[in-house]
């Protein structure tokens, strides 16, 4: 809106097909699956979506500006693509693939390289989280997984029924996180014994996924911080015995609460090493539990006064999780930078055991969350294996080459690692791109390979576009601020050769 005002121009809010009111299909009102499946979703792809565009500029014709009509045509005046995150990914996209109807694009926080492996997503939050607290996290989630890998039928009931609790407890009274932890439709586990290996893995990476709090929109503080503190605070002393087993009925959960919150009331001085390493990985396995619970108690608080506690419909879940199915990829499955360490008769089941900084089960893979989300939901893909994201890659991924395009992005934003922004800390396959704010030639795309834009240090998704989103910095200009000063300066550079670029 506000490069509108300063332009004079016209702001239009696009809906996307298949999203909000946007629906040209029938849906199931329960479960938000359009009735005619495959015949339905295969209109729901990005390139429609791009050619939506155009067709919509070319037929902009608002009833009280009939005669301005030939002027708003693309061809006669400048048509501007702005977004951030996936409308951001369309930007960048739009003006690559359709210059004559695109003169310019601010492409925020833009995944444009699309791949089915996305374990990358959690290296920035390695690279924030406090030593202890990831230490403690890899301790825990490790000391799970070898359980329920080679444990003894004691030590696996013993952690099944655990996490199982945890689940039930978190998932309760919360339709959202329920349905993160499945899928959109699906009801959570009778018992233990009915949870596979990914459901729990699921449950372990609440608090990097499926919270309302996210790191990604709010960065650590936010969203992790007091997490890590209940969990390095966990008093050992003041936890209860263990439940017994039997102890499955929710009419018991009361007891499983109290093993949960006991540790959290007389916190303990957390240890610069850890309680791993001053207790064991299952005191460690423990106080993940009980922060768990305390994660989701705390914003299920506060999800009545929040805008971001709100969940999607479900017609805009399921479309989401088409695009990731058919297309993106995207798949946030555990971390994998070690492949050595491989459990041989395990199929797609990397244990990154070396990396002390890991937090996500090897049990949250790419195989199980096709089998158990996309062909669930989507039996009808036409690909059954693997997303097909050369439809996003033909436009060059990491490597793009376009004019007149602003590239933004936030340094603690996870979806960098896939963006132009990326680099080989947080994404060892990143493809270096210098930045520049160097503003280009008009129609020109920047020398030598270079990035036109600029990466916000401390920022995170969107936080040039989402004022509510960027993380105030003493003494320094606001994303926002940043970010419109550099595209309005870029674009009364390019307005200029406007009329000779068509």
């Amino acid at each position: 809106m506000a490069l509108a005002r300063r332009y004079g121009g016209l702001a239009i809010l696009w809906e996307h097909r298949f999203y909000g009111q946007s629906l040209p299909f029938e849906l199931d009102l329960e479960t938000g699956i359009a009735v005619d499946g495959y015949e339905a979703y295969k209109y729901h792809t990005v390139e429609q979506a791009l050619q939506d565009t155009v067709y919509f500029s070319e037929n902009f014709h608002p009833p009280t500006l009939s005669r301005f009509w030939s002027a708003l045509s693309p061809h006669n005046t400048p048509w501007v693509f702005i977004g951030g995150s996936y409308p951001g990914i369309r930007a960048a996209l739009a003006r690559k693939r359709n210059p004559e109807t695109w003169f310019a694009s601010w492409a925020s926080s833009a995944p444009v390289q699309a791949q089915v492996d996305m374990s990358v997503y959690y290296s920035t939050m390695q690279h924030v989280i406090p030593r202890n607290c990831s230490m403690d996290l890899h301790a825990a989630v490790t000391h799970a997984d070898t359980i329920l890998d080679s444990g003894t039928h004691e030590e696996i009931a013993e952690v099944r029924q655990a996490v199982y609790m945890t689940g039930l407890l978190v998932s309760s009274d919360s339709p959202g996180l329920r349905a993160g932890i499945l899928s959109p439709y699906k009801d959570f586990p009778t018992s233990p014994s009915e949870m596979s290996l990914w459901t729990i893995a699921q449950i372990l990476a609440i608090p990097f996924q499926h919270t309302s709090r996210s790191f990604q929109m709010q960065g650590f503080s936010q969203s992790l911080r007091q997490f890590c503190d209940d969990m390095e605070h966990y008093n050992i002393k003041s936890a209860p015995p263990f439940p017994s087993p039997s102890l499955a009925e929710e009419s018991n959960l009361a007891s499983w609460v109290e093993f949960l919150e006991s540790p959290l009331r007389n916190k303990q001085m957390p240890t610069s090493v850890g309680l791993a390493t001053t207790h064991n990985s299952s005191t460690a396995f423990n106080a993940l539990l009980s922060a768990i619970y305390r994660k989701v108690k705390d914003e299920r608080s506060k999800e009545s006064t929040s805008p971001l506690g709100a969940s999607p419909f479900p017609a805009d879940r399921i479309s989401w999780m088409w695009q990731y199915c058919s297309e993106f990829g995207y798949l946030q499955v555990g971390l994998i930078h070690n492949h050595h360490a491989i459990l041989a008769d395990k199929k797609d089941q990397v244990a990154n055991i070396s990396n002390p900084l890991n937090f996500i089960s090897r049990f949250y893979n790419v195989s199980s969350t096709q089998s158990l989300v996309c062909k669930s939901i989507f039996p009808y893909l036409p690909t059954l294996t693997t997303p097909n994201v050369s439809s996003i890659n033909q436009y060059g991924g990491w490597n793009i080459s376009v004019s007149n395009v602003m590239f933004s992005n936030g340094q603690y934003d996870p979806w960098r690692v896939l963006g132009v922004h990326a680099d080989t800390t947080i994404n060892p396959s990143a493809l270096i791109r210098q930045s520049t704010k160097l503003i280009p030639k008009c129609n020109d795309v920047p020398q030598h390979n270079a990035v036109f834009g600029q990466c916000y240090g401390g920022q995170v998704h969107v936080s040039d576009l989402l004022a509510s989103m960027n993380t105030p910095i003493s003494g320094q200009p606001s994303p926002f601020e940043l970010g419109f000063i550099l595209f309005s300066n870029a674009l009364k550079e390019w307005f200029q050769c406007f009329n000779n670029s068509n």
